[in-house]
């Protein structure tokens, strides 16, 4: 029977099953009521009381404080397995000064839906400091010919290579030989006895002689053969792996240009990538069946994808580098005066603001080319001759034959036989110092110097690097057999002796050799390219329309002429994870963006570990600009008596002086005499700048100052 008990009947009570057992209600006093029920049976905890049927259970329990409920939606999986989600509910209160929470009480389903995928728990393993840097004040609107066009695709670009090769390679000889030889022998001999007589008158001396008579024969073959087999074989891979980043960003706004002289600009994203490896989550989205309203947005980690690449887009600190501003200035004001970033508002004095940091730049490319020259020494300083007195494989043959002429008598054995033991213990020294001294130059850093003119000029100097890493193991085994056999007769018949040899032998050789060799090569390139505009002219910020002034362009004063800049490689460090966090990645952006990649770089940051990482960073040596045509009252004096001497930017002071000064830049001193000697001979009025001049000579072409 089946009984809902919803008394829809004041006679029977009605059997729901298909044997319709139904009772008869009774009347008057035996006639069944209903009742309020006090099982824990609710849309409810059972701790909650209904406040509209006021019945009061066990389960029942008092607060001291006002309640909290939330609901919210979770993920959970059926028994099938299948991903389901869940309309819970959540009950906080206080009782006798303790927080009590209940979680968990499901109120209902809800739909699910798969919306995409995130990742999360990412570990850094490199990272690239933004695209090379550019000159915002030469990306201006027009200058790149259309008026309308970007700096997306022919901005600035950088690519970072990494290629692993392994090469396997087997070989297999067998050689198989026989020889085999025959030999025979005969002898034959005669033995006479004859007697010679004397008689001359008749009679005379009987005299007896003996004679043996031996004939020998002798014959023999020999018979040999060999063959061999030979099987190699080889087999590699190569792993390439490419991280770059290109220039991105848009137009400046017309009505709010900060620089209205130089003309719209085009503001480069100042932003970084790291290259992670994270876990993968899924995204789904918890919707209302009735309405769809979204719930939550729900995490999951997808146990089929294991650890794998991603890259995690970040903005740079703008206090730390700043693209589109060189070295903290964007040109020049229409006065004449230094127009500097927002960033860096104390940039029109000198000092190192964005990339502009050569001080740092040339300390950091002198201990790259120090590990360079130690790694040149090393190899300069290596004794490969077997003969050496330094050689622990000479000093183990010297101990050897010791040891031998000992064991015959010529010396104290004991000592000798210690001796040797140390030389093996030597040699495993050797060995292992050897190895750590590659890998130790296995790991690598790269220097590359750029130089950028506006006539279209470009100079790069890199560096490459291969490590070549070999590992061969070889064995053989040989096995020779020889059988021989032996066959005499000797007999006397008719006064003579006779006697026959037979002599056979037969052998055969198998020698097998096999070889295995590994060769791993790793190499490490920087591929950069930079195509800001060369183009001096003004443009109209609006429409982009070129000027002209007595039919002549019009130049735009500010503009960059000329700058250098190092592009850095430094391999896996915790030094470069710490500046990662505390440097490069813009702060506010990291504490208090809810944006995925924000909470993924929070992830990353394992401050207690600090995890090695490398690091791919820019650094800016030396910039000219075009000087202005009137110079400010506030400008510095320097440009000032260079514009009186009808040059227009640093660049060409720097062109005027490199023919008398680029062979003295070994020494300070000289390359500071020969400076002076170069403005008294033909820059007489710079005289009074000399120092200035100096400095500023010796940043471009990267002579240090001794200390």
């Amino acid at each position: 029977a089946n009984y809902s008990f919803d008394l829809d009947d004041e006679t029977e009570l009605k059997d729901s099953s298909l044997l319709g057992n139904h009772l008869l209600i009774g009347t008057g006093d035996s006639q069944p009521t209903s009742i309020l029920s006090t099982a824990p049976i609710s849309n409810d905890i059972a701790q909650v009381r209904s406040a509209l049927a006021g019945v009061k259970t066990q389960f029942h329990d008092t607060i001291d404080s006002r309640p909290a409920v939330q609901e919210y939606g979770d993920m959970q999986y059926d028994s099938e397995g299948n991903l389901t989600g869940v309309m819970k509910r959540c009950y906080t209160y206080i009782k006798d000064g303790q927080w009590h929470l209940f979680t968990g009480y499901k109120v209902g389903n809800l739909i699910t839906q798969w919306i995409g995928q995130a990742q999360f728990n990412p570990q850094v393993i490199g990272y690239i400091e933004g695209t090379p840097p550019v000159p915002s004040e030469n990306m201006a609107y027009g200058t790149n010919g259309t008026g309308t066009g970007t700096y997306e695709t022919d901005g600035s670009m950088v690519t970072f290579t990494q290629a692993d090769e392994v090469m396997y390679n087997y070989s297999t000889s067998k050689e198989n030989g026989f020889n085999s030889s025959f030999g025979m022998s005969g002898e034959m001999g005669v033995d006479l006895d004859l007697r010679m007589l004397l008689a001359p008158l008749g009679f005379g001396i009987s005299q007896k002689m003996e004679f043996k008579l031996g004939v020998d024969t002798a014959a023999s073959f020999e018979a040999s053969g060999t063959w061999s087999q030979d099987q190699s074989m080889s087999t590699g891979r190569n792993v390439t792996k490419e991280l770059s980043a290109v220039l991105g960003g848009n137009w400046e706004d017309p009505s709010n240009m900060h620089n209205p002289t130089i003309g719209r600009r085009w503001l480069s994203v100042n932003s970084g990538f790291a290259l992670v490896q994270s876990e993968t989550a899924d995204i789904f989205a918890l919707r209302l069946a009735h309405n769809n309203a979204l719930v939550s947005l729900q995490f999951q980690p997808n146990p089929d994808i294991p650890k794998d690449w991603n890259i995690i887009s970040f903005p740079l600190n703008p206090r730390y580098t700043t693209q589109g501003t060189l070295d903290g200035k964007i040109g020049y004001n229409s006065d004449g005066s230094v127009c500097t970033d927002e960033s860096y508002p104390q940039a029109a004095t000198y000092g190192e603001y964005s990339y502009f940091k050569p001080k740092e730049a040339y300390a950091l490319k002198k201990r790259i080319d120090e590990e360079m020259q130690e790694l040149q020494n090393y190899y300069e300083n290596f004794d490969a001759s077997p003969l050496s007195a330094n050689n622990p494989m000479n000093k183990l043959m010297k101990s050897n034959a010791s040891l031998l002429a000992s064991a015959a008598g010529a010396g104290p054995g004991v000592g000798q036989a210690m001796a040797a033991g140390s030389t093996f213990g030597s040699i495993g020294d050797a060995l292992s110092k050897d190895q750590s001294i590659v890998q130790k130059f296995a790991k690598r850093n790269l220097a590359n110097t750029y130089v950028w003119t506006a006539d279209g000029g470009f100079y790069a100097e890199t560096t490459n690097t291969i490590d070549v890493m070999q590992d061969s193991v070889s064995g053989s085994y040989s096995f020779n057999n020889e059988f021989s056999s032996g066959l005499s007769l000797s007999f006397s018949a008719l006064g003579a002796d006779f006697s026959f040899g037979l002599d056979s032998s037969l052998g055969g050789s198998l020698n097998i050799t096999k070889t295995k060799s590994k060769e791993a090569t790793k190499s490490f390139s920087i591929d950069l390219s930079i195509r800001p505009s060369g183009d001096m002219q003004a443009f109209e910020p609006n429409s982009g329309d070129p000027i002209y002034e007595n039919g002549k362009p019009k130049s735009v004063t500010g503009r960059v002429d000329a700058y250098r800049f190092m592009t850095f490689y430094l391999d896996s460090d915790k030094e470069n994870f710490e500046d990662l966090f505390n440097k490069v990645v813009d702060p506010i952006w990291l504490e208090q963006s809810n944006h995925p990649n924000a909470v993924a770089m929070r992830q990353a940051n394992q401050a207690n570990k600090k995890p090695g990482c490398w690091r791919l960073m820019h650094r800016v040596t030396f910039v000219s600009r075009v000087l202005p045509e009137f110079a400010s009252p506030t400008a510095p004096p320097l440009e000032s008596a260079l514009k009186a001497e009808n040059i227009d930017s640093n660049y060409e002071l720097i062109k005027k002086l490199e023919p008398f000064v680029k062979n003295k830049t070994a020494n300070y001193i000289e390359f500071a005499d020969a400076v002076q000697n170069t403005l008294k001979t033909y820059l007489p009025e710079l005289q009074p700048h000399k120092e200035d001049i100096i400095k500023y000579a010796a940043l471009y072409f990267g002579v240090e100052e001794a200390i």
